[in-house]
């Protein structure tokens, strides 16, 4: 339910809950990421004279405050969107199980509905060589607690710029 609630506040472009449940590390993947691609922000008076690593650290903490993190929020959205080719947020559903991808990481695949068969009762399956649009949520436990560690089939780790590594293979 976790994953399905995370990406269903991403399709409300509802910021709030999503950032904090995001690892430190995709926070801060995704703001050294989007300064990479913006490298002008340094120079906004907002910015108020902070270099890149203290820019970033500011705006990757799990509930910024700094004034440049609107346009931040803006790009990290559209680009989870992005990962699941905008498909409607409403119209997703977990999938049986989650599958293992590492230490402590799971992979949610939420199911876009209208793809699936549905019988008489309402519940929905993928028949045997089927396929359906998906989107993929990498979720990492920590301690207690899940957070949302990457999404598509990649993690995003930080990095001037930032590294790509795929963790989820197809058969996953």
């Amino acid at each position: 339910m976790f994953a399905l609630e995370w990406i269903q506040a991403v399709g409300r472009d509802d910021v709030e809950p999503v950032w904090p449940r995001m690892t430190p590390d995709f926070r801060l993947a995704m703001a050294q990421a989007w300064l990479s691609r913006n490298p002008t922000a340094l120079k906004d008076p907002q910015a108020s004279g902070l270099d890149r690593d203290s820019l970033v650290r500011a705006l990757a903490v799990d509930s910024p405050e700094h004034p440049l993190f609107r346009h931040l929020s803006r790009v990290s959205l559209r680009e989870i969107r992005n990962s699941y080719d905008n498909l409607s947020t409403d119209q997703l559903g977990i999938a049986s199980r989650p599958r293992p991808v590492g230490p402590d990481m799971e992979l949610m695949r939420l199911f876009h509905l209208p793809d699936l068969d549905v019988d008489g009762s309402g519940n929905y399956s993928l028949a045997p060589g089927a396929s359906a649009r998906t989107a993929n949520v990498i979720l990492r436990r920590d301690g207690q607690a899940w957070a949302v560690a990457g999404v598509g089939d990649y993690l995003l780790h930080p990095g001037w710029p930032p590294v790509l590594e795929r963790v989820v293979q197809p058969e996953d």
